[in-house]
């Protein structure tokens, strides 16, 4: 039976209640693997539990609010800021800005206990993460992440679990749902085939990259102390610094110098807030 709250559904509940059955899924994965290859299926899933964290890919602009506010803001709070200076309720805004993923975050958000509350980011072992939603890739403190509600799921919730309607498909959120401790059984599953086939070295990008990623979604404030470190490639750091820092006779757009003193300011927010930049 889902465990709910009212009407809806209550993921975390279901996260924490699936602990027992992944581990057993991973045992049944590991088992069904050759003898020469469970080492590498065990190493990866190690490898997981001890270094898995939450990231979330954020673009400049976001970065920057963030570390100057302090305080994360999921899709429904920065709607209803902007919405508080502006001409426009908070779902109209919102709506302008997710476009043709309006209906499908809201529908998805709806179906469970306080969607409106969720936060979102992916599993993360080392790397950029999914670049596609941000070039700046912020990590959770691990201790932050067992404080939090955190479920998480196999893929991206709204191409995953989202059937005609749309609607969501809630046996396989029932399914597939891993709390904090148990994300190494969900990983590991999931990657299975691919890991035994893969450089150590490439498991990072294996977990979390632009097409595929394993989903984190959390309940909870989140405050700029709880990163970790902020990440980005050496490629677009190297682009950025010599701009900031090194040339200084190139003419550059107005477009150009504006990112160039943002990422300037990014800079000297995370070394007041003690935030290490690593460069991947």
């Amino acid at each position: 039976m889902v465990p709910s709250l009212g009407l809806r559904m209550d993921l975390f509940a279901i996260a924490r209640n699936n602990g027992p059955r992944l581990v057993a899924d991973l045992n049944a994965a590991t088992g069904a693997l050759s003898t020469a290859d469970r080492p590498a299926l065990e190493r990866f899933a190690k490898r997981v539990e001890d270094e898995g964290r939450i990231s979330i890919n954020m673009r400049q602009g976001v970065l920057l609010s963030f570390l100057v506010s302090g305080r994360h803001q999921n899709i429904y709070e920065w709607a209803a800021a902007r919405s508080a200076r502006s001409t426009k309720a908070a779902p109209d805004i919102m709506r302008e800005q997710l476009g043709p993923y309006y209906e499908r975050r809201t529908v998805f958000d709806g179906f469970f206990a306080r969607g409106d509350e969720l936060r979102y980011g992916a599993l993360n072992i080392g790397g950029a993460g999914a670049t596609r939603y941000g070039s700046y890739c912020s990590v959770v403190k691990d201790a932050t992440a067992r404080a939090l509600e955190v479920a998480y799921l196999r893929a991206d919730s709204l191409r995953t679990y989202m059937v005609p309607g749309p609607a969501v498909d809630g046996a396989a959120v029932e399914a597939d749902a891993a709390s904090h401790p148990a994300r190494h059984c969900l990983a590991a599953r999931k990657h299975a085939g691919a890991v035994v086939r893969t450089a150590d070295a490439a498991w990072p990008a294996l977990l979390c990259n632009d097409d595929d990623y394993v989903e984190a979604i959390f309940h909870g404030d989140l405050a700029a102390d709880a990163i970790e470190c902020v990440r980005m490639t050496g490629a677009d750091h190297e682009a950025l610094y010599e701009f900031a820092f090194e040339e200084f006779s190139i003419r550059l757009s107005k477009a150009e110098r504006l990112e160039i003193d943002t990422f300037v300011m990014i800079i000297d927010a995370l070394d007041h807030r003690g935030i290490r930049l690593e460069v991947v």
